[in-house]
């Protein structure tokens, strides 16, 4: 069982802090402690340096250094680093409203890959696979529900009159 660890001997305020959080701080890793605004939201100067960082150590291989990168954002790692890019900052991300034929496209892939985003996102350019996910689950499902129900009592009557 984790001890507690006061977090004013940390430095910090009052309460306390779990030992694997004070550990993880230790490493470097991501833990869920406020350290000089690193962490909870990121602000608009981050993004900039992130940006510029992006810029700065480019592609090898195809691949962004982000191991690089992280390490020169205070209290961020590099898979928030990561994340926070390819959802957010990247000039490449369609921001905007789907259109129909995304929309359109969307529909027939989730019916032939199911909740595979990464797949999905192949067939959708510019939509990151956490959007589509949001956008299958807050709009396309509840849009499309009624449809697909129909679709269902219909096959299933189909059924039963033969």
């Amino acid at each position: 069982m984790l001890s507690d660890v006061p977090f004013a001997a940390l430095g910090g305020q009052e309460g306390t802090v779990r030992e694997m959080d004070v550990d993880r701080l230790v490493r470097g890793q991501d833990t869920n402690l406020h350290e000089d605004g690193a962490k909870g939201p990121w602000s608009k100067e981050e993004d900039g340096r992130l940006k510029q960082l992006v810029e700065q150590h480019g592609l090898k291989n195809g691949l962004k250094k982000w191991t690089v990168i992280a390490s020169l954002m205070l209290g961020r790692s590099n898979k928030r680093c990561q994340e926070r890019w390819s959802e957010h900052i990247d000039p490449d991300i369609q921001m905007g409203q789907w259109t129909l034929q995304e929309e359109s496209t969307l529909i027939h892939a989730h019916r032939v890959y199911g909740a595979k985003w990464a797949k999905i996102k192949a067939l959708l350019p510019g939509r990151p696979p956490n959007m589509i996910k949001n956008h299958w689950n807050c709009t396309m499902q509840t849009r499309h529900a009624p449809l697909l129900f129909r679709r269902l009592v219909s096959a299933h009557v189909s059924c039963l009159v033969r």
